[in-house]
């Protein structure tokens, strides 16, 4: 990041952000009848498709259409093992579509996001 910077003026890393504000702004206007709190706006570079495995997105919308009391039952809906599972979650909890809430020695996973848009 450091680097980017060195080769940017002032000036121009200000005409980058407001570009990149007005292009987000453009989008809040597009998308005002939706929930915005489940939506995840992300700069095109800074978007990996590969994390939308079929895998996980079959974890969103099961948290999405459902509250589920653990990861174990996670598991258990999506028959799959429960290393594989979290390991999922933890990805997807990185990237903000998913939280997880520790309650006594369970860990509960919580649908966050459920709409991506790339700009």
């Amino acid at each position: 990041m450091e680097n980017l910077l060195k080769n940017i003026s002032r000036s121009d890393l200000m005409v980058k952000i407001d570009k990149k504000w007005k292009k987000i702004g453009e989008i809040m206007k597009n998308t005002k009848e939706l929930d915005v709190e489940n939506i995840l706006i992300v700069p095109m570079e800074d978007w990996n498709p590969s994390i939308l495995s079929n895998k996980r997105k079959e974890i969103i919308k099961i948290l999405k259409s459902r509250k589920v009391s653990s990861e174990m039952e996670l598991a258990k809906i999506l028959k799959r093992e429960r290393p594989n599972v979290l390991k999922d979650l933890k990805l997807l909890e990185h990237y903000g579509l998913v939280r997880t809430v520790r309650k006594g020695n369970k860990v509960v996973p919580q649908n966050v996001k459920s709409m991506i848009i790339t700009y």
